[in-house]
């Protein structure tokens, strides 16, 4: 544990748990471990808790599973959170919020099991043990929540993206999270009044100059892409005019679309049951930190652009907002309320607006998205210079994945580089190339005529330049003497480009080689 971090302990299980399983429940032993790598602890440090209880004195002992949702260890993220707002906020909107929108479906008829079930069960929450003060969160602050990934729930894969299935059942259960906001707003306005109250208190904080350092390697990393060096004028202006940080805390409010937005819709906040086929049954939203009041299509462009794979963003953008659009005034519709000002047209324009607000939003998350947590990652370095120079590589790293996928001849470069001998690359390569893909196809009863030796070469020649990067990255493995007391971390960048500086030559003359 490095200086900047304090151990999180949980205290008085017991007392926490009788607030919703009573005042008799014993705890007779439970113990606790990280839920999940440091580096995925961003604004608190979740505990997983195993315990052992009895209902009462008298009952038999079960087992029972939990998550602890308790204060950050880092001392940066300590410093930018406001504990007290963090708490407050979810345990509402978890406790007392999610019963409220139940209440409303109830009312308009909807059937028991059919009522929203998008939030964690809440098992007890408190802001501090103090009797001074317990009102004020301390490190005793806690959220107990039923443990999902007991019932068989799971996050997806961010670094791929989610299907359609996946995205499609998403974002019906957040049009009918929303369209409940709006529709209580409607109909029961001092509750409204109470939740906004409680909900628009921020959880975190940001220093001008930290957030503008910030912005500043954004907007440069941006620009530096050819691919985008030509707008570099829109985007200074769209930056500009909304990168400080009180465009992320934004709850201005423009009739009709308001309602209570997640605020942090992507991957790691959405947790998923399938059924014995693989097929999405259930989707679980959680971490209502930065939940707020404002128009709810915010939530659109992030939850679709940091949570969507690219055949989404390609193939089904609209469709997905369609959907949208047509289970969120379905929702109100049923709850009773007049539909007439949600107008598909002013769903568009509201959208419009909402995705510029929201676009640097969906620019500062690549850091977190792309980034590889371990037990070691120190979450204050997510900031500034780090994090330009951590997103240009991955920016890098992901157009070279990409080059990759598409041609059958990627393989061959790698393959000759790293397992032939120097008979083979001098003398030998060229017999490698062409004749043994044409026999194979011609076997199978292809059409081999588009596959010409001219071809070919040309073909092998764009990929071997691509898989430099390739061979590059695999130089210290290659030329390493494994022994017991070897360990992977140690493959640091010094040793590795020592390692790449000795046969660097030879690189060079095998890629030479290839290429002619």
């Amino acid at each position: 544990m490095s200086a900047n971090e304090q151990q999180v302990e949980l205290r008085d299980l017991q007392g926490l748990l009788r607030e919703s399983l009573g005042k008799d429940l014993v705890v007779v032993d439970y113990r606790t471990s990280m839920l999940l790598p440091k580096g995925e602890n961003y604004g608190s440090t979740m505990l997983k808790v195993d315990a052992r209880v009895k209902k009462t004195k008298d009952s038999p002992e079960e087992e029972m599973y939990f998550v602890a949702k308790m204060v950050p260890m880092h001392e940066f993220s300590k410093m930018h959170m406001r504990m007290t707002a963090s708490f407050n906020k979810e345990i509402f909107i978890v406790h007392k919020l999610s019963e409220m929108y139940r209440v409303l479906e109830r009312k308009a008829g909807v059937r028991e099991e059919d009522l929203i079930d998008i939030f964690p069960k809440f098992y007890g929450g408190r802001l501090s043990k103090s009797v001074e003060s317990p009102d004020v969160a301390d490190e005793d602050a806690v959220m107990l929540l039923e443990n999902l990934k007991v019932r068989g729930y799971e996050t997806m894969n961010r670094f791929h993206g989610m299907d359609f299935d996946h995205m499609h059942w998403t974002i019906k259960e957040y049009a009918r999270f929303h369209a409940l906001g709006t529709a209580l707003r409607m109909k029961n306005p001092e509750f409204w009044k109470l939740a906004r109250e409680t909900i628009n208190k921020m959880a975190f904080d940001l220093p001008d100059n930290e957030f503008d350092d910030v912005s500043k390697h954004t907007i440069e990393l941006l620009c530096s892409d050819p691919r985008m060096n030509e707008y570099s004028d829109r985007i200074n202006r769209a930056f500009s005019a909304g990168k400080n940080f009180e465009s992320l805390k934004n709850t201005e409010e423009i009739e009709p679309w308001i309602s209570i937005v997640h605020g942090d819709g992507w991957v790691n906040n959405l947790l998923y049951h399938h059924d014995k086929n693989g097929k999405v049954d259930d989707v679980k939203i959680v971490d209502y930190q930065i939940a707020r009041t404002c128009s709810p299509l915010k939530d659109l462009p992030y939850f679709l652009c940091a949570s969507g794979s690219m055949d989404i963003v390609d193939n089904h953008f609209d469709e997905l907002l369609d959907i949208y659009y047509d289970k969120y005034v379905e929702v109100l519709a049923r709850i009773g309320c007049d539909v007439s000002a949600f107008t598909k047209e002013s769903f568009h324009k509201q959208l419009d607006k909402d995705g510029q607000d929201e676009l640097f939003h969906c620019i500062l998350v690549l850091k977190i998205i792309t980034t590889e947590v371990s037990q070691e990652m120190d979450i204050g370095s997510i900031r500034g210079e780090h994090m330009h120079k951590t997103l240009n590589n991955k920016v890098k790293f992901v157009d070279y994945q990409k080059t990759r996928m598409n041609s059958s001849l990627m393989d061959l470069p790698y393959f000759l580089c790293t397992s032939s001998n120097a008979d083979v690359m001098d003398n030998r390569v060229t017999r490698c190339r062409h004749s043994r893909f044409v026999d194979v196809l011609a076997k199978v009863g292809c059409d081999v005529s588009p596959f010409t030796k001219k071809n070919f070469t040309e073909e092998f020649n764009r990929v071997a330049k691509n898989e430099l990067f390739h061979y590059a990255v695999a130089l210290k493995f290659i030329t390493m003497e494994v022994q017991q007391n070897n360990y992977l971390g140690d493959i640091k960048e010094s040793v590795m480009l020592s390692s790449a500086d000795k046969i660097f030559f030879d690189l060079r003359k095998r890629l030479d080689i290839i290429n002619h």
